[in-house]
Formats: C-alpha cells, sequence, structure tokens
C-alpha cells in the first residue's frame, strides 16, 4: 500500500506547464490492432534524488496518467528503450514498468488494477487466442517507469506496445483481469 501511494504522488511531479511538450504520446493504428505509448525522459526538476529500493540499484520513478484511447481488449505488450540519438538501450536500463488501470482496483488488493508490468528481465508477452484484457475508453489508464538514469537520460525514449481486439470481434473473447498475489506485501 505504501508503494501504490509513493506511486500515485509521483503523479503530481509530472503535470506540464501551459505550453509545454506533454510527457507522454498515445497513438492508435486501427489497421494493425496496435496502441503505442511513448514516454519521454525529461530532466530531473532541481532538488529531487534518486530513489533507492531495498538492495536495488538507484533509480528515478515516474507516473503519466492518458485515456485509453480503445474499447476492447488488450492482448499483448512489448517494452523498448533508446537513448536520445533513438538508439536502442537494454532492458536492464528499466528498474520496472506498470501499466495501470486506474479506474478499477485490484481483485484482493486496494490498489489500483495492474494490468501489466516489466522489469529488467521482462519478455514481451501475448495471451492466447480467445482470451484478453477488456479495457473501454472511458478508462483512465496509467503507466509507471523507473528507470536507471545513467543509462537513460534525458531525451531518452520508454515505448510500450500494446495489441488488442477489437469491441466488434465476434465471437468476443473472453474477459480475464489481472490477479497480483504476494504473501508478503509490504
Amino acid at each position: 500500500m505504501v508503494h501504490l501511494v509513493g506511486l500515485l504522488a509521483l503523479a503530481g511531479v509530472l503535470q506540464t506547464s501551459p505550453g509545454s511538450t506533454p510527457p507522454v504520446r498515445v497513438e492508435t493504428d486501427s489497421s494493425r490492432h496496435e496502441i503505442v505509448v511513448e514516454y519521454r525522459i525529461r530532466e530531473m526538476p532541481a532538488g529531487h534524488d534518486h530513489h533507492a529500493h531495498g538492495g536495488h540499484a538507484s533509480h528515478m520513478q515516474r507516473m503519466v496518467r492518458f485515456p485509453s484511447p480503445v474499447t476492447g481488449w488488450f492482448r499483448a505488450a512489448h517494452l523498448e528503450l533508446f537513448d536520445p540519438s533513438g538508439t536502442p538501450v537494454p532492458q536492464r536500463a528499466l528498474h520496472h514498468f506498470n501499466l495501470l488501470n486506474l479506474s478499477r482496483r485490484q481483485l484482493v488488493h486496494g490498489g489500483v488494477e495492474r494490468m501489466w508490468a516489466a522489469g529488467q528481465e521482462t519478455d514481451p508477452v501475448t495471451l492466447p487466442g480467445g482470451v484478453g484484457m477488456p479495457v473501454s475508453s472511458d478508462m483512465t489508464l496509467g503507466i509507471v517507469v523507473a528507470y536507471i538514469p545513467e543509462m537513460l537520460p534525458p531525451g531518452s525514449l520508454v515505448r510500450l506496445r500494446l495489441s488488442w481486439t477489437p469491441r466488434n470481434t465476434n465471437p468476443r473473447p473472453v474477459d480475464i483481469y489481472p490477479l497480483p498475489l504476494d504473501v508478503n506485501y509490504l
């Protein structure tokens, strides 16, 4: 619960000033059934320190909200990292990444629903045919990006590719929901 409260508190750090570029860009390709969410790493405001979590390397953490661009089902997720020049960066530059549904709570925990998560070792994920995580255009989604600043300096890009199934698919996929269980949640 403490981590979730901390994550949500970080949302206030990302408020954009008038005329500034938003920190997240969301594009939908309806012909390919793909959503691309891009987060551009920014300079840290003065006075902000790196966050360290129990034995992990020091890292920065940011959260950004955006409206869901589609109604249907998420089926696959793939994460890509690039330095400021556009050169791919190994996923070890990532501490962790979360895709959140800020409009729905988890089943066994009071926190917001974590739809997908990745760490340094996470491979792309594709759900079996016939199932999907329901998503609708009235939901507010969020991403949490925690990264190692020395490996992803300002100007670097974190790109999430989501495959989705449209709502008019017949037969419609079976709804599935993420269910994280942690017996030692602190």
